[in-house]
């Protein structure tokens, strides 16, 4: 309908043209019909805007409405979530979230990547005799050959230390060297075995070290070559321990995890002499009774039977004991290697700081000896100019006083020559009252005081 409208008013249009050419001059009936035409055509792109905005708007607004879902999803699914109908819609979705059917609540993607880390690391596999054969001093790759394994363990005869070393079973395979499976890009972690010590008296550890974490660069039969995950430099400590050491080395697939039950068979006194004196105590108090002072993650809950009662159920509690945070040292050993990193970073930063201070300090003696011989030219130049200053100022006094005084004869003469004109114009009014005159001439009068002013 609006399409006919338009035509029509354009055809009239064409029809007033015609008519109005008559009396028109042609270049006003143009004028007149360019902007006839121009204002149809904006009024169609208005109308095309307000379409396409309105239909741009209303898809904005399901685009809208489908992001918030999306969110919701997929803050779901990334910090967990108990809302029915959110699991309800991830379970419908195309391709479907896999939940289980009785699940009333899904767990964030840190518990997922937690549990997956951990029941990874659980299945990992370890090598033990692993002895060193030599620091290649170009690439820092550190050579290790794998002696046979030991024999199978015998039980722990009764009465035997907890943490000693498992008796060894005789066997005829104890002198075969088994192949160790390793294959290069393998991240490994390497630790110095042997049983646990206490340190010594100055604090120095005595007990088997960690030695670093390493990626596998060449295996070949009993021989393998790892190379540092974080480079090291031949002053640095590491670099310094593992070289010292003599083996032999066990090296683990994945870092070991701590677990309660490791602790668990060591006596207080044996704890005391193995763990560092700031961490002892959460070792010591591991299953007592918890106290108002501990952290909420630390205590658990138990029932009448020893089973842990949820945190959100407050009845049938028999008691509350103290469970030390279980630590990932893979993680806490990289966030120590990075801070290192960063201090030792930071410290070379300062070293520069302090290097281009020293520099600027330099910079800055020399400005101030050019700016302080600067500052006595131009003091010695602000004294000259105070002396020209004071001159031209005695200058421009006697210069006033010379114009004041040139002011007031200027209007002493005024005055005089005012008199004067008075007295001639009195002379010359007498002459002609008395128009027979006397023979007797006029007096001379003399110049103008103006002109012999000095």
């Amino acid at each position: 309908m609006i399409l006919y409208v338009l035509i029509v008013l354009i055809l009239a249009s064409f029809v007033f043209t015609f008519l109005g050419a008559r009396t028109w001059h042609w270049g006003y009936v143009l004028l007149v019909e360019a902007i006839f035409l121009a204002t149809v055509g904006f009024f169609v792109l208005a109308a095309e805007t307000l379409r396409i905005n309105a239909v741009l708007r209303s898809q904005i607004n399901r685009d809208e409405k489908a992001l918030a879902i999306a969110e919701a999803d997929l803050d779901a699914l990334k910090n967990g979530t108990n809302n029915a109908t959110i699991i309800g819609r991830l379970r419908n979705l195309n391709p479907p979230v896999r939940i289980a059917e009785d699940a009333d609540s899904i767990p964030s993607i840190a518990e997922l990547d937690h549990e997956i880390l951990m029941k990874t690391r659980r299945r990992g596999r370890l090598w033990r005799y692993v002895m060193p054969a030599g620091i290649d001093q170009k690439t820092g790759a550190i050579g290790v050959k794998f002696a046979a394994p030991p024999p199978p363990a015998a039980p722990p005869a009764e009465g035997a230390e907890a943490g000693a070393p498992p008796a060894a079973a005789p066997t005829p395979a104890a002198n075969a060297a088994a192949s160790p499976g390793l294959k290069p890009n393998t991240v490994v972690f390497l630790f110095e075995d042997g049983p646990p010590q206490p340190a010594a008296p100055n604090g120095v550890p005595r007990s088997p070290q960690y030695l670093g974490e390493f990626t596998v660069a060449q295996a070949a039969g009993q021989q393998a070559s790892l190379v540092p995950v974080q480079p090291w430099a031949p002053n640095d400590f590491e670099y310094q321990r593992i070289r010292a050491s003599r083996g032999p080395w066990i090296m683990y697939e994945t870092m070991p995890l701590d677990n309660y039950e490791t602790f668990a068979k060591l006596k207080e006194e044996q704890l005391k002499a193995l763990l560092p004196k700031l961490s002892v105590n959460e070792y010591l108090r591991q299953g007592k009774p918890a106290t108002d002072a501990d952290d909420a993650f630390c205590k658990v809950a138990l029932d009448a039977d020893g089973k842990p009662v949820p945190p959100d159920k407050k009845e049938g509690i028999a008691k509350v004991i103290f469970q030390r945070r279980l630590r990932d040292y893979a993680t806490e050993f990289d966030e120590l290697f990075r801070r290192r990193v960063n201090t030792a970073a930071e410290i070379e930063a300062v070293k520069k700081d302090i290097a281009q201070l020293t520099a600027a300090g330099d910079s800055g003696k020399k400005l101030q000896a050019y700016r302080t011989e600067e500052r006595q030219k131009l003091t010695a130049d602000l004294a000259g100019i105070t002396k020209e200053r004071q001159a031209i100022e005695q200058h421009l006094a006697q210069v006033n006083q010379l114009l004041a005084k040139a002011r007031q004869l200027t209007a002493d003469l005024m005055a005089k020559n005012r008199a004067l004109t008075e007295e001639l114009k009195a002379q010359q009014v007498g002459v002609i009252n008395n128009p027979t005159g006397s023979n007797v001439p006029a007096k001379r009068s003399e110049p103008l005081a103006l002109g012999r002013a000095k």
